[in-house]
């Protein structure tokens, strides 16, 4: 489980999506994120529905 608790919180709140994956990249993955960093987030779910319509 991450060690930042914004970050834990976040992967606590998709887990019931059951995402394949959850992909955190950019300063916070680079270990060079500050208080003031966002979070960039890719989560990957399986899903039947065309690309367009799940935007």
């Amino acid at each position: 489980m991450p060690a930042d608790p914004l970050l834990e919180k976040l992967v606590n709140l998709l887990k019931p999506y059951e995402p394949e994956r959850i992909i955190l990249f950019g300063s916070r993955a680079r270990g060079e994120g500050d208080e003031y960093s966002d979070y960039d987030v890719v989560v990957i779910k399986a899903t039947d529905q065309p690309f367009l319509e799940r935007l």
